[in-house]
This record gives structure tokens, sequence and C-alpha cells, in this order.
């Protein structure tokens, strides 16, 4: 799977780490990253707010949308967001990330 990380800070940085570890990945792209992030995604000179370029750069790399928001819709971390979870800020974006990861894995054996 292709991942496309939109952003250039700490947090997209931590994703990015984490993304890296799965086995079902095989690219990952920064848009538009940083120093850091780029020794662990491609970097892409796009900016985060350019939705238009974001999308077809999306299209040309065949990163599909779809399968991202269907882990995330079905995942825990969703459900408690959704609930109103308050201190949902408390927790590390590594950390959610690995949430996901750890789902994803029981669901998919």
């Amino acid at each position: 799977m292709k991942v496309l990380i939109v952003g250039s800070g700490g947090r997209e940085h931590a994703i990015a780490t984490s993304v890296a570890k799965s086995s079902k990945v095989d690219k990952i792209y920064c848009a538009p990253g940083n120093a850091g992030i780029g020794q662990i995604a491609e970097c892409v000179n796009i900016g985060a707010m350019e939705f238009d370029k974001l999308v077809d750069f999306a299209k040309e790399n065949e990163i599909t949308v779809a399968k991202a928001l269907d882990i995330f819709y079905h995942s825990q971390l969703y459900e408690l967001m959704s609930n109103g979870v308050s201190d949902m800020h408390c927790m590390s974006d590594e950390y959610l990330v690995h949430e996901l990861i750890n789902e994803q894995k029981e669901v998919n054996g």
C-alpha cells in the first residue's frame, strides 16, 4: 500500500515513523514534509493546503483514500472520537497510529 501524509510537523513525523513499521506499506510520501520526515518518506513539494495538487498527486501515484477511510471509520479510535471522549488530546499521535495498526492486525489476522 502507498501512503500520503499531509503536513510537515512533529505529528506527521510520528505518523510516518509508525507507518514505516507496517509490512503492508510499500511507499510513504509526505507533502510537503521536512528534513526529518525525508529520512523516512519521499517528500513532495506540495503545500498542505494545495488540495487540487494533493488529489492529482494521489491519483497519479494510485493512492486511494477509500482504504484509509474504511480503516479509520471502522476503528475503535473513531468510535471513541465520535462519542466525544474529551481526553483524546492527551494521547500522542504515535500512540494513536499504533492503536490503529494493532486493531487492524486483530481484524485482518
